[in-house]
């Protein structure tokens, strides 16, 4: 797993190699309760609505991040 804290492409870029996946947090809400992250696609393909495991966290659905 990488963000973009070392390099803007991430350690990604940083280091040569290409990342299953990647997570980014605070820094991209400016502040707000915010966070992403992205996959390959076949990994993706596993999340709902897709697939069978169900993603969600403390803040998803954060009416004022929804709104940022």
């Amino acid at each position: 797993m990488t963000g973009f804290r070392l390099a803007f492409g991430g350690a990604q870029e940083l280091y040569n190699v290409q990342a299953d996946i990647v997570t980014f947090g605070k820094v991209i809400g400016g502040g707000l309760p915010v966070g992403a992250f992205a996959a390959r696609s076949e990994i993706m393909d596993y999340l709902a609505p897709n697939g069978a495991v169900y993603q969600a966290g403390t803040l998803s659905g954060n009416p004022l991040a929804m709104k940022a």
